[in-house]
């Protein structure tokens, strides 16, 4: 990484941490950044909660109001150790992206997703999710795109049908860019306004290449149902005989709709019940094992670090 970036990405570090500990920095900015400020502080004063401890994971489940960002203009932060887990939505679009690291966070339904290095993710306004902490030696950066510069730079329809699509762009030339845009934001030309769309554009259509070499990704609502009600004693037998089908053809049938096999397709689902345990609950990792139709704990381990890049109780930490 350039020495450029490395020195405002450092500083973006240092000034976070410096605000976290500020009642009054963080007052300013929940009024600033949130549409919904006014009640969320009125919410931590009710609750007799200092602001410096009113963004935790586990202040929100009891809050009148779900945290609504906002913003106007085009930012790109690095997501900084000092920002703690929090269940909102925004009114623009996010476009999340790990230059060295992992990023883990929770979408709708409590939905868990894991981004590895090289990976992007573009959030829609109105999505809800919650971003795990950043581990010390992680490199995660938040792009902030304001709807009417995002329809400017980018074609409508890229996030339209979900709330979230994840990318996998080419490492080297995507960082060009994006390394462009932190430089530009920090630039004192006055020439932001010309820069920024134009580097946004050529980031974008970086991102639609790597989306149409990537296969398209299908599901199979009877299986998804089938295993969201049977995680602990899933078969491809039981699968097939409530479908009126032979386990061969069930098997043939799902591998052409998904793309995986049976047991792949049910060992995922497993998994992201058990990292949606993991967050939501208090529940020992051996019991999460046992709920989600581990025979033993030690096969939950192996699966899930293997699939998410850290040990479930490394999960579980990262959303504390």
């Amino acid at each position: 990484m350039h020495e450029r970036i490395n020195d405002i990405l450092k500083k973006q570090e240092r000034d976070d941490g410096a605000a976290a500990r500020s009642d009054s920095e963080i007052e300013a900015s929940v009024r600033r950044e949130f549409v919904n400020g006014e009640e969320l502080l009125a919410a931590a004063k009710a609750r007799n909660v200092r602001l410096t401890d009113f963004f935790a994971a586990e202040q929100f489940p009891d809050l009148p109001v779900l945290p609504r960002r906002t913003a106007d203009t085009f930012g790109i932060r690095k997501h900084t150790a000092s920002q703690r887990p929090y269940l909102h939505t925004q009114d623009f679009y996010e476009l999340i992206y790990v230059s060295r690291g992992r990023c883990a966070q929770t979408l709708p339904n409590s939905r868990p997703l894991l981004l590895q290095a090289g990976q992007a993710a573009l959030l829609a306004p109105g999505c809800t999710h919650k971003l795990a902490r950043a581990r010390e030696n992680d490199v995660i950066v938040k792009l902030v795109i304001p709807p009417p510069l995002y329809a400017a730079v980018s074609a409508p329809d890229l996030a339209e049908t979900e709330c979230v699509c994840v990318f996998t762009p080419r490492r080297e030339t995507f960082e060009f860019f994006l390394w462009g845009l932190l430089r530009e934001q920090n630039a004192k030309d006055g020439l932001q306004t010309k820069t920024i769309p134009a580097l946004l554009t050529l980031l974008f259509a970086e991102l639609y290449r790597a989306r149409e070499a990537q296969p398209t990704a299908h599901t199979d609502a009877e299986l998804d149902n089938y295993l969201s009600e049977h995680l602990r004693d899933a078969s491809l037998a039981d699968f097939a005989a409530q479908q009126h089908y032979s386990a061969g053809y069930a098997g043939k049938r799902i591998r052409l709709r998904t793309g995986k096999s049976f047991s792949q397709a049910a060992n995922e689902s497993r998994l992201q019940a058990a990292a949606r345990l993991l967050t939501e609950t208090k529940m020992p990792i051996d019991a999460i094992a046992s709920e989600v139709g581990y025979a033993d704990p030690s096969g939950l381990y192996k699966q899930f670090t293997a699939a998410f890049g850290m040990t479930p109780g490394e999960y579980r930490r990262s959303f504390e």
